[in-house]
């Protein structure tokens, strides 16, 4: 192991002004979608989470955030939190310390959006620029008030060997330091580890302003379904492009919270700081507009164009519209096409077909930069059932509205290419 430098605070205030706009780093920066409430005498929490380059950098740093969107509305934590220490560890054991304006520990207030710290810069770690598709680890140590909240993404320890995060007490559980490469150790009372965890947002000066995406959505977004997307690059769909298994992967900042409307994204302003770190938008709202708000078309187009006003306003060079899937029921668990039901709303001709022809003329009057639809998971005698194959269960979606595993690998290829050509 060892320790690399960060830049200095000094060093900071006489850089000379970037080349190229601060934008989203890595392939999956995901906004925080719940919280962790820390019961039983735990104050502190311990993360260990990996991270991609999505494409060259000159220098990077990390943004952390105090607040989570609930289902139908940002919502501050009600707590500071303070980062206590935290660290950027290479996979050949070099590990960086992370600093706030000199000082390695930071409060982060209630409701605090795009809290940075210092940048990092690639020399620290022995190299020329941060590459993409090379892996970091993320360390960090957080003292939350006993009972406080503290948001969390829906990324998943299990995902990607070596993950952590904890809670515990730090009067009784001692663990090792960010500064040590590898996974935490512990002594004292045994922590608490839990499925998920806080993870900052990384940023960064890219070397040529190449792609790079923010994704607004519901569940689908999200990645519900994606039940073994054990990867790097993240659960769902649109990581599943971004990621493309490896192969010339790219930046994405994953805004998706499920039970979401876009009335919802039209109403919140936290995201919106976001918007500025991407050249362009994915949009993927819709389904919950039909089945939650039960909206006119009238309505749903009403609001869908004020969400892409905001997202132009706010910086993104053009918008990537995703289609509405389908939605059914079954009476065996979609095995079979003669078995789904379609839902009301998406039968022929209704809400979801005339939306997506719609989205096909804000293609044709320029709104919007193109619509992705997806031909692959539809069935091939009715496309407003789901595909099957008569053989396997819940074969391309697992509840009639979410992609399963299959699925969603299937929508991220359609969307794959439109963000590929971009390149």
């Amino acid at each position: 192991m060892r320790l690399g430098t960060s830049l200095a605070f000094t060093s900071i205030r006489t850089r000379k002004k970037q080349s190229t706009p601060l934008r989203v780093a890595e392939v999956q920066a995901r906004g925080m979608t719940n919280f962790n409430t820390m019961l039983y005498s735990n104050d502190a929490f311990f993360v260990r989470m990996p991270f991609v380059i999505g494409q060259d950098m000159k220098d990077i740093l990390l943004s952390f955030i105090n607040w989570y969107q609930w289902t139908v509305l940002e919502t501050d934590t009600g707590n500071a939190f303070t980062v206590s220490s935290c660290s950027i560890e290479s996979l050949s054991g070099t590990v960086v310390p992370v600093y706030f304006g000199g000082s390695r520990s930071k409060v982060i207030a209630d409701g605090a959006n795009d809290i940075q710290s210092d940048t990092i810069l690639p020399s620290a770690f022995g190299l020329n620029k941060f590459s993409r598709g090379e892996q970091y680890w993320i360390k960090l140590i957080l003292n939350v008030p006993n009972g406080g909240k503290i948001p969390r993404t829906s990324r998943m320890v299990a995902a990607v060997s070596g993950s952590q995060t904890a809670w515990y007490q730090s009067s009784v559980t001692f663990p090792s330091s960010t500064d040590i490469a590898g996974q935490f150790t512990t002594t004292g009372t045994a922590p608490v580890a839990q499925p998920n965890g806080y993870q900052p947002l990384v940023l960064g000066h890219p070397v040529v302003d190449e792609p790079s995406f923010i994704a607004v959505g519901d569940s689908i977004g999200d990645g519900a379904g994606d039940t073994t997307a054990a990867t790097l690059y993240g659960h769902g769909f649109i990581q599943r492009a971004m990621g493309n298994n490896g192969t010339n992967p790219l930046p994405c900042l994953n805004f998706c919270r499920p039970s979401t409307t876009s009335d919802h994204a039209v109403a919140g302003t936290k995201w919106r700081a976001y918007v500025k770190y991407a050249r362009y938008a994915i949009e993927e709202f819709g389904t919950n507009d039909i089945v939650i708000s039960t909206k006119t078309v009238a309505a749903t187009q009403a609001s869908l164009s004020s969400l892409w006003s905001i997202l132009k306003s706010e910086g993104a060079q053009g918008i990537i519209k995703s289609n509405l899937l389908c939605f059914t029921t079954s009476t065996d668990n979609w095995l079979t096409s003669a078995n789904q039901t379609i839902r009301t709303g998406w039968t022929a001709g209704d809400k979801t077909d005339q939306l997506n022809a719609w989205f096909a003329t804000k293609v044709t009057d320029g709104t919007l930069m193109a619509s992705v639809a997806y031909p692959n998971i539809k069935d091939t005698g009715n496309a407003n059932k789901w595909l099957v194959d008569n053989v396997t269960a819940n074969y391309i979606t697992v509840d009639g509205v979410h992609p399963s595993p299959l699925g969603h690998d299937l929508v991220s290829q359609p969307l794959r290419a439109v963000i590929a050509a971009l390149s």
